[in-house]
């Protein structure tokens, strides 16, 4: 939620001035003179309202709305309508029958309080959205407990200096002058700011099923409220274990509405349990007038605080999840753009390459008895290489079509695939005197049948090439389960053989795209080192996850997860 500090252009705009002077300085003061009135008159409206539960003393009293209209008026419009609040306060003070200097004494600390404690607020980066939970805890400590020591002290001095009020009273009516101004910081001002500082905001307009809540909503709180603060303190349901029913519509505003639904409800609530415990009714009503309020005072700060504080997780989650959602969708993009540069990149060396390959050839077989045996060996080289660049090609144009490509959903049988690879490849598994063995029953899965072949053609073949047994043996089964260091995972393939080894140093690197072992070259002169790359963004792309145990000289075992007749993933 974005805060709004009204300088002069918002002034200007929210209180236009008369066409007939167009003098930019006289429309900036005569608006800034409108909004002085305005706020003086506010300050004067609401202390006499307050001024109507004056138990503890005529001058002092638990319910005072002035401090948060003040807060939130230096907040909104600025520091430069603290005018409004010194005259509206001593406007307040001295129609209440006490001294012109009690009154300004009164109307200074009143004042000096909202300029502290909006200073503080500023000085802390305050945004009056309230929309994040250091906004809540800064209004809590800086407004609401420091900053109205100072209107509690200079206005209780006034009283007793001034002879209204005696000395040994000081304590008792600077805790009350306390408790009613941290009570007016956290219960008038958030709601003055949430709904003020939305006058930027373009939102759409709510649907009728949202109207209907927020109806329900209102109209639950009062119907509760009534019901717990309006009866006799000897009724049954006027027991103070009662008064925490309000709880789940405060919870339901912050939920479902935010800040603004939040303080909108704890405002009616306060106003309701206010008036009946002002009357003796409610959980509140059976102690002294005094004493009832201030334990509702109490209660009532413990409810604002509550609400502003969830309101403030939930707008934080919010803002985060926006966040999130918009960097995904700037990665996503990004992502295309690079998948489409491989493509295209990829395509287009294909023919330059082709070129070169088809011209080295030619000079070989046209004028290879004229060259001498190191022009021929140099020849071949060429040709060599062009054709390993073309298989880099080949494999770039892969992995860029793994990211591509809808994956198809069918129904596979492992087995068969394993069976597939293996008549595929018979010379060259009697050749190496290689066996692969299906140790344990393969479950049918649901996936794409080309990738899911291509997965295990990369890990059997791998495991072939990358042995120095004189009879390579490769192992494919299943577990349902399997204890890994980073928990259980469930639904587990594996291809087990008793090859070279992988030192682990190298476990995450091979899964990089061109990557190969050290040694790589002494059992496969042309490999590019993309096979394992493939692999794992394949099952990646199913949801699943890849990884090995391996050792130098012990064999590797590669893991994966994959979807399948059972639920796949990993437990706590």
């Amino acid at each position: 939620m974005k805060s709004i500090n009204v300088m002069e252009g918002d002034i200007e705009r929210f209180f236009p001035t008369s066409g007939q002077d167009s003098n930019p300085a006289y429309r900036g003061v005569s608006a800034l003179a409108s909004i002085v009135i305005i706020v003086a008159f506010a300050y004067v409206a609401s202390a006499k309202l307050g001024f109507t539960v004056a138990f503890a003393a005529e001058q002092v009293t638990l319910i005072w709305p002035p401090s948060g209209i003040a807060l939130a008026a230096l907040l909104l419009a600025g520091l430069r309508v603290w005018p409004g609040i010194f005259i509206g306060a001593f406007a307040a003070n001295v129609t209440t029958h006490e001294p012109a200097l009690t009154a300004f004494g009164i109307a200074a600390g009143n004042t000096l309080e909202a300029l502290v404690g909006a200073a503080l607020l500023r000085r802390a980066g305050f945004h009056n959205g309230l929309d994040r939970l250091q906004d809540v805890l800064a209004l809590t400590l800086f407004s609401a407990i420091l900053s109205t020591i100072v209107s509690a002290t200079i206005g209780t001095f006034s009283l007793c200096a001034t002879g209204l009020q005696p000395w040994h009273s000081f304590i008792a009516l600077w805790r009350v002058w306390w408790l009613g101004d941290a009570g007016g910081a956290l219960l008038v001002a958030p709601a003055i700011l949430a709904w003020g500082s939305g006058f930027s905001a373009q939102g759409s307009a709510p649907s009728l099923r949202r109207i209907v809540e927020a109806v329900l909503l209102f109209a639950g709180i009062v119907l509760m409220c009534a019901a717990i603060f309006a009866r006799s303190p000897d009724s049954h349901l006027s027991g103070h274990s009662v008064i925490y029913m309000i709880f789940p519509f405060i919870i339901w505003a912050a939920l479902r509405f935010g800040q603004r639904a939040t303080t909108i409800v704890t405002l009616i609530a306060s106003g309701i349990a206010v008036l009946s415990t002002a009357r003796g009714l409610g959980p509140f009503g059976s102690d002294s007038i005094s004493q009832s309020l201030i334990l509702l005072e109490s209660f009532m700060a413990t409810v604002a605080v509550t609400g502003l504080l969830l309101s403030a997780a939930i707008a934080e989650r919010r803002a985060a999840e926006k966040k999130l959602s918009i960097y995904a969708g700037e990665l996503e993009h990004i992502n295309r753009q690079l998948d489409d540069f491989v493509h295209i990149a990829s395509h287009d060396l294909k023919e330059p390459l082709r070129g070169l390959i088809l011209q080295a050839s030619f000079l070989l077989d046209d004028l290879g008895e004229e060259l001498d045996e190191d022009a021929r060996k140099r020849l071949r080289r060429m040709i060599d290489l062009g054709q390993h660049m073309g298989h880099l090609v080949e494999d770039l144009l892969h992995f860029s079509r793994l990211s591509r490509e809808k994956l198809m959903k069918q129904d596979i049988n492992p087995e068969a695939i394993i069976e597939r690879i293996r008549s595929m490849a018979e010379s060259w598994l009697d050749e190496r005197k290689a066996r692969i063995a299906v140790v344990a029953p393969l479950p049918r899965l649901r996936g794409d049948s080309t990738a899911m072949a291509e997965v295990f053609r990369n890990l059997i073949t791998n495991a072939i090439k990358y042995n120095d047994k004189d009879e390579p043996l490769i192992e494919v089964g299943f577990t349902e389960s399997l204890e890994t260091p980073s928990g259980v995972e469930c639904n587990v393939f594996y291809v087990r053989d008793n090859g070279i080894g992988i030192d682990p140093q190298y476990h995450d690197e091979i899964f990089h795209i061109f990557r190969r072992l050290p040694d790589a070259a002494r059992f496969d002169q042309s490999g590019t080192g993309a096979g394992l790359t493939f692999v794992k963004k394949i099952i990646e792309r199913n949801d699943g996850r890849i990884w090995l145990e391996s050792a130098p000289g012990r064999g590797s075992v590669f893991y994966f997860t994959f979807p399948s007749a059972g639920n796949s993933g990993r437990q706590a």
